[in-house]
Order: structure tokens, then C-alpha cells, then sequence
């Protein structure tokens, strides 16, 4: 079938709204095309190339990067490759600290061709699903918005999460993180979005509705909780018998 080549490193954010092949016709792509695109991956992880901030995580975990912009409609995908194989694929992302400087975290993602406005753009969406932060690192979220991303460590050792003074966060994952959270903005926790986490320093605004509790008490995991002028902790009216608070 015919092919379709992007060269140069592909990284999430960085065509954003601008495709690198823009036609003043149509663009017909039948069964068993393939459209190449560089990840700029060398090993079997399909990393994207480049790295992501944490201050603009929200920002960038979902999208469409456009690859093509045509005067006509596309239509379906039915049977198009990307890169000789399926249309869809995961992949890894670093995600750094705020400077740039340190990476804090990975991020994996589920993407898929796709077309975009109008039937006339055809590009890679993409969805942020997991966050592995690394041993003794913080994930630090000055954003405001839902972060529906599951957080977790990554696999050597503990991670935290920080939600920064001027975020206003809500996490709606299933967690399993252990290690400090530390609230100096807004956080909106469904249940079980603080994970097993160990250490609870609540000095922001938020709401935790059944996040960190079990049976009626706080989850076996959270060794230290402080907590000061503005959080809402909601606790079951009816306490399972001997529970203790």
C-alpha cells in the first residue's frame, strides 16, 4: 500500500495546532496504508521524543497532534497503519520538574490515528492514562482542572504528589502512590484518589470525599495528618461496630 512519512523527533505539544503537511486537495488513505511517523523511540518502550513539564501536565494529557490538513473530508480509517502496525499504540513520556532541570515522574499514554475538525485533519490523539513517579521525586500540579490520570510509584521505591498553592486540582483516579501529599492549593479527592499515601499536610482548601477512609477511619497507610484552616473531611454519620476515630 502507499505510505506517508513524518521525520523529526515526535513529541507531544510540539505541532500543536500545526500540521506539517497542510493540502490544497484531498487526502484518500485506503486499507493497508501506512502513515510513518518518528517517536523518536530507539528502544522497545516507544517513548515520545522530548519530555513534558509539570506545570503543564494538564495542559498537554490529551489532544490531537495534527499531521495533515486538507481542503477535503479524509473519511475512515478502517485498515491504516501507523508505523506498519495497528492504528493505535502506547507509549512514555519524561515529565520534569518546573525548571526543566530534573526528571520527576513518566507519563504513559494510549494513542491512535484519528481525524480531526471537520473530517479534515488527520493526526495522533493522544490520552495521558498513567503517572509513575520516581523514588524520593514529587509530582508537583500548579494547574487548575480534572486530572483523571492514575498516579502511581514507580516500581523502586516511594513517590509524592504536591498540589501547589495556586492549583486547583481534581483527582477522579484509583490510586496507589505511597508516599507524602502535600495540599497548599485546591484539591477535590474522589475515593481512593489519595492511594496509600503516608503522610496527609493539608494547609490549602479541599474537599476529600471518602478519599482516605476506611471502615469509617483513616486508611491504615496515612501515618501523620495535619491538617489547618480550610478542608472539608466528610465522615460517615453510622461508625461500623468498634470502629474508633
Amino acid at each position: 500500500g502507499s505510505q506517508l512519512v513524518f521525520k523529526g523527533a515526535f513529541g507531544l505539544g510540539d505541532r500543536a495546532e500545526q500540521s506539517q503537511l497542510v493540502l490544497n486537495g484531498a487526502l484518500t488513505l485506503d486499507s493497508g496504508a501506512n502513515i510513518v511517523v518518528d517517536f523518536g523511540a530507539t528502544g522497545s518502550d516507544g517513548s515520545f521524543a522530548g519530555n513534558v513539564l509539570e506545570s503543564e501536565l494538564l495542559a498537554t494529557d490529551e489532544g490531537l497532534e495534527v499531521l495533515v490538513d486538507a481542503d477535503e473530508a479524509i473519511g475512515d480509517l478502517d485498515g491504516v497503519l501507523l508505523n506498519g502496525s495497528s492504528g493505535s499504540g502506547t507509549a512514555t513520556q519524561a515529565i520534569y520538574d518546573a525548571s526543566g532541570a530534573e526528571q520527576v515522574a513518566t507519563g504513559e499514554y494510549d494513542y491512535r490515528l484519528a481525524v480531526g475538525a471537520d473530517n479534515t485533519q488527520l493526526g495522533i490523539d493522544y490520552t495521558l492514562t498513567d503517572v509513575h513517579i520516581h523514588d524520593q521525586q514529587t509530582l508537583t500540579l500548579s494547574e487548575s482542572g480534572t486530572f483523571a490520570a492514575a498516579i502511581h510509584d514507580s516500581g523502586t521505591g516511594t513517590g509524592s504528589l504536591s498540589i501547589a498553592e495556586n492549583g486547583d486540582i481534581t483527582l477522579t483516579a484509583q490510586n496507589d502512590y505511597a508516599g507524602r501529599t502535600t495540599v497548599a492549593g485546591s484539591l477535590t479527592a474522589a475515593a481512593g484518589a489519595l492511594g496509600q499515601t503516608e503522610w496527609l499536610h493539608v494547609s490549602g482548601t479541599g474537599t476529600y470525599e471518602n478519599a482516605f477512609w476506611t471502615t469509617g477511619r483513616p486508611s491504615p497507610s496515612i501515618t501523620m495528618m495535619l491538617l489547618k484552616a480550610g478542608p472539608r473531611l466528610p465522615v460517615p454519620l453510622r461508625e461500623p461496630e468498634g470502629s474508633i476515630l
